[in-house]
């Protein structure tokens, strides 16, 4: 059995605390509808948004435990929604998602994220309730 401790609260076989709280921004509605309710399922508080615009304009720093980003929407990409974002709140822990393989990011675009921040769709849900344990256990550390 796994264990994550997180804000004092024992969480036990990937099902998290309602204090975890995610952002997921991508346009595809079916793709929306399915993480959020399966992360809601694992007792994940998921806010999402089909437009980038309307993310930035709602989001408030310090908010989110993790956020995930599809790589492209419509008027702006990812990584120009991830830039704004940061301008916003520096610590944010920020994903990509895509459907197409990431062979090489500029540096320019992402600076200083590694490899481990992108994933590839399609993902599962306990593929993603893991990787929101991860962080989360690493910033209980």
């Amino acid at each position: 059995m796994t264990i994550f401790l997180t804000y004092g609260y024992i969480l036990k076989d990937l099902n998290l605390s309602w204090l975890t709280k995610i952002l997921f921004v991508d346009d595809e509605h079916d793709i929306l509808k399915a993480i959020s309710r399966g992360l809601t399922s694992k007792g994940i508080d998921v806010d999402t948004y089909d437009n980038p615009i309307d993310a930035l304009k709602n989001f408030r720093p310090k908010t989110y435990d993790l956020i995930l980003l599809d790589v492209k929407l419509p008027q702006m990409s990812g990584f120009e929604l991830y830039e704004k974002i940061k301008e916003i709140d520096f610590e944010a822990k920020i994903y990509f998602l895509s459907a197409f393989e990431f062979l090489e990011v500029p540096n320019n675009i992402v600076p200083n994220l590694g490899g481990t921040n992108f994933l590839r769709k399609p993902i599962t849900i306990k593929q993603l309730v893991e990787l929101i344990s991860s962080n989360i256990s690493n910033n209980a550390r």
